[in-house]
């Protein structure tokens, strides 16, 4: 599988996409089962339909989708954690040289015939490495698209509006998207907050890349305001940092509007803001 060049990625992106496959393995071990909000979202998507799940981690609610007669495709930036989805649902649900894992490039064509053109039946049709920004498929390919705690990763709001524009753009007429990001109001948040401003940098101007390692570039590139390093304490002892932006409702319900015209309806799920968006 070709990669992109890592000048290509945006830095925030590229040490984000770095920690995922650093943690991939701890990741999945806390990630082993759908969310009970999550599962309620998704049993209102029907047994048949098409769907993609645009980061989608190491394959859990693939495989929710999957056991109740959805087909399901996965894209996510981190090579890692598509492995791990890989190996837990192919070799059950469909034979392994039918899965092909896209790169982080363009699609080529036959990358994209064979998502764009694989039957609608039960299973898995195929995994991904892509940006959220730029999903490598046809516009109304899906029934639905689930994008549960992915967007809050991208760096920038443009790049946030421009992933939930490019999901819609997947959607066939009629279809929904399911949209969620962590809340900044809840208690959990305000204490992964605080860990940040201590390790990394306080909120504003003065943020940095504070205790951040990225590559060949200047460690004094300001985040933008409501962007944090979150740290993951990785089991062996170590530490490594992912960007998250935390959206208040406020910040949430206008990236909505500014996104689509689309009608959405917005709740509230324990840490996370939710939104399903209609493509009516």
């Amino acid at each position: 599988m070709e990669k992109m060049a890592a000048s290509q990625v945006d830095p925030i992106k590229l040490k984000t996409i770095e920690t995922f496959d650093l943690i991939a393995k701890h990741f999945d071990s806390t990630r082993r089962y759908p969310w009970p909000w999550t599962r309620k979202l998704m049993e209102g998507i029907k047994p048949g339909s098409r769907v993609l799940d645009m980061g989608c981690g190491s394959g859990r609610d693939i495989q929710f989708l999957i056991s109740r007669g959805i087909s399901a495709v996965g894209l996510d930036a981190s090579r890692k954690l598509l492995e791990l989805a890989h190996n837990k649902i192919v070799d059950v649900k469909r034979p392994a040289n039918n899965m092909m894992v896209g790169s982080m490039n363009d699609p080529t064509a036959d990358e994209q015939k064979a998502c764009d053109t694989a039957p609608t039946t039960q299973g898995l049709m195929g995994l991904f490495q892509a940006d959220l920004e730029n999903p490598p498929f046809i516009s109304e390919s899906f029934d639905a698209v689930i994008c549960f705690a992915a967007i809050h990763h991208l760096p920038t709001r443009p790049g946030r509006l421009t992933a939930i524009k490019s999901a819609l753009e997947c959607l066939r007429p009629g279809g929904a998207l399911f949209l969620s990001v962590w809340a900044k109001e809840q208690e959990k948040i305000q204490k992964m907050i605080a860990e940040s401003e201590s390790r990394h940098g306080s909120e504003g101007a003065a943020k940095r890349f504070q205790g951040v390692e990225l590559a060949g570039k200047n460690s004094q590139v300001i985040l933008e305001n409501g962007g944090y390093w979150v740290d993951w304490h990785h089991q062996d002892g170590s530490v490594h940092q992912r960007y998250v932006f935390f959206h208040d409702e406020l910040d949430f319900r206008s990236q909505l509007a500014d996104a689509t015209s689309f009608s959405w309806t917005y709740e509230k799920f324990g840490n996370n803001h939710c939104a399903i968006i209609n493509k009516d």
